[in-house]
């Protein structure tokens, strides 16, 4: 059985807990740097189901830039990361949410903004309420700290941050909301929590300041350099057998 060695967020914690879904009970709590490569493999099953034609080598090379993301995150100082696992008594891993501070967000410095970067529930728990209390857990831990949360939301799971709150990015933010589609293709959402639009606000005054040009660069996030090599390593160790 894996050794649970909570990472614990400084700023905004979040207690282990039990939760009771229609399959049986789970245990949520923060989670710990080993269960990294769970985590990642977890997410890109539900993000990335696998379709008629796989590619192989690209989804190693998923599996590591998720990889490296996480590990960026637990080795944030500033005590801001979330990550919460969602495990059943036997130990499997069911469900995954992840939350950091957004210093930037595509290029934009923020200030005072969360981003849920990931909500994944393993399909045979879904519609079962664990998604909601992900959710909940995480925007209650920092109430008072941010003024908005945003994420990016598939397609088959806008009805449901609709349903607990999240909004479409209002016009004025449509250079933005353009760049974030065009890249993730997935639709951006955003849950104002000060009542004062401030972070809408802010992001109007820094598109202003660029004119609505945005740059794409992701390889600038430490870690990414080693993108490669384990992305090589996965796939030699899980999908290339499947793939000859």
């Amino acid at each position: 059985m894996l050794q649970h060695i909570a990472f614990g967020s400084k700023n905004c914690p979040i207690p282990k807990q039990s939760f009771i879904t229609p399959r049986g009970p789970v245990t949520i709590q923060e989670a710990g740097k080993k269960e990294i490569p769970e985590i990642a493999k977890l997410i890109e099953n539900e993000f990335w189901p696998d379709e008629i034609e796989i590619d192989f080598e690209k989804l190693a090379r998923r599996r590591a830039g998720e990889e490296i993301y996480l590990k960026t995150i637990f080795n944030q100082k500033d005590g801001n990361a979330t990550v919460l696992t969602a495990r059943t008594p036997q130990n499997e891993l069911v469900g995954v949410a992840v939350m950091g501070k957004a210093d930037y967000y595509n290029d934009l410095k923020l200030d005072g903004v969360g981003r849920i970067t990931s909500c994944c529930i393993k399909s045979e728990y879904q519609k079962n309420g664990l998604g909601k209390k992900f959710i909940d857990l995480l925007l209650n831990s920092v109430k008072g700290r941010y003024t908005d949360v945003v994420l990016e939301s598939k397609n088959n799971a806008i009805n449901f941050y609709e349903k607990l709150g999240f909004k479409r990015w209002p016009e004025s933010l449509k250079p933005l909301d353009d760049y974030v589609k065009r890249y993730s293709r997935n639709l951006p959402l955003h849950k104002n929590l000060d009542q004062k639009n401030t972070w809408i606000k802010q992001t109007q005054e820094e598109l202003a300041k660029k004119n609505g040009e945005l740059e794409f660069n992701i390889t600038n996030v430490k870690g990414y350099e080693n993108l490669r090599e384990r992305a090589h390593e996965i796939y030699k160790k899980e999908y290339r057998f499947f793939a000859t």
